[in-house]
C-alpha cells in the first residue's frame, strides 16, 4: 500500500509533528545549559518550544517557565506529556499557542530562550519582529540567550544545490524503519540555507528475526516534501546515497 502525505507552504507551519520529533533532537548538552542560564530566574519564556523538549526539563528543576509554539501538533505533544507530571510541576509550566514574531503575553521575563534553530527557522524580516518582541518582553536585567551557528565559510564554500536527496539518518521508531533524506540549496550571498527532508517509511515484520529494516515489508511510502531554512552548513556538495 502507497501514500503521500500532502504538506502546505513553510508559512503555514504543516510539518508532521511525530516525524520532526524523531529527527530533531536539538543539540547535544543544550537542557543543562539553558538550566543554568536560568538558574536563579523567576520567570523564564522558551520561544518556539515545540513538543517541550526544553521546556519541560526546566520546569521540573524549579524554573516558572512559558512555552510558545504556532504548531499545534508539537503543542500538543507538550500538553501530553505536561498532564502526565505532578501537580506542582504543571503549575510552573504552560503553553501558549502563538506567534514568536508577533506575541504580547502582557508580563515580563527574566530570561527568554531559543534554544535550537528557532531563530534560524525565519525570515530575516520576521526574526527582527520576534527580536522586538524580546525587547518588549524581557524584565529589567532580563537575558535572551539563543543558539547561534557559524557562517563564516559560506561565502567560500559558494552556493550550492544538492543534485539529488541526501541519505542521512535511518530511525527506529516501534515496528517501522525510517530513512531520512535530505536536499540543501545554499545561497552564499544570504548566507541561508533551503533545506528539504523527505522521508521514507517501513512497517517490518521482525518476529523472525534480522536487522531492523531487513524483514518483510508490509507498507511504504514516501511523504511530501517540506522546505525550511536551517543553519548554514560548511559541508560542499555532497553525493546522495542509500542506506542498503
Amino acid at each position: 500500500m502507497a501514500g503521500e502525505r500532502s504538506v502546505k507552504d513553510l508559512s503555514t507551519v504543516s510539518f508532521d509533528a511525530d516525524l520532526y520529533r524523531v529527527l530533531h533532537r536539538g543539540v547535544s548538552g543544550d537542557v543543562a545549559f539553558y538550566r543554568s542560564v536560568c538558574e536563579g530566574a523567576g520567570r523564564a519564556l522558551e520561544l518556539g518550544c515545540g513538543d517541550g523538549r526544553v521546556t519541560l526539563p526546566l520546569a521540573r528543576w524549579g524554573v516558572e517557565i512559558t512555552g510558545i509554539d504556532n504548531h499545534p501538533g508539537m503543542l500538543a505533544a507538550a500538553n501530553a506529556e505536561r498532564a502526565r507530571e505532578p501537580e506542582a510541576i504543571q503549575a510552573r509550566l504552560r503553553y501558549i499557542e502563538g506567534d514568536i514574531c508577533d506575541f504580547d503575553l502582557g508580563a515580563r521575563f527574566d530570561r527568554i530562550i531559543a534554544p535550537y534553530t528557532t531563530l534560524y527557522a525565519l525570515r530575516p524580516k520576521d526574526r527582527a519582529a520576534c527580536l522586538r518582541c524580546v525587547g518588549r518582553h524581557l524584565a529589567p536585567g532580563g537575558r535572551f540567550v539563543f543558539d547561534a551557528y557559524p557562517a563564516d565559510s559560506m561565502p567560500e564554500d559558494g552556493s550550492y544545490t544538492d543534485l539529488k536527496p541526501v541519505w542521512i539518518t535511518r530511525v527506529i521508531r516501534d515496528q517501522q524503519v525510517i530513512d531520512v533524506y535530505e536536499r540543501d540549496r545554499h545561497d552564499a550571498v544570504s548566507q541561508q540555507v533551503s533545506v528539504t527532508y523527505r522521508y521514507r517509511i517501513e512497517d517490518a515484520d521482525w518476529s523472525a528475526g534480522g536487522p531492523p529494516g531487513l524483514g518483510q515489508t508490509l507498507r511504504r511510502w514516501i511523504p511530501a516534501t517540506r522546505p525550511q531554512l536551517a543553519p548554514p552548513s560548511t559541508s560542499r556538495q555532497r553525493t546522495p546515497s542509500r542506506p542498503w
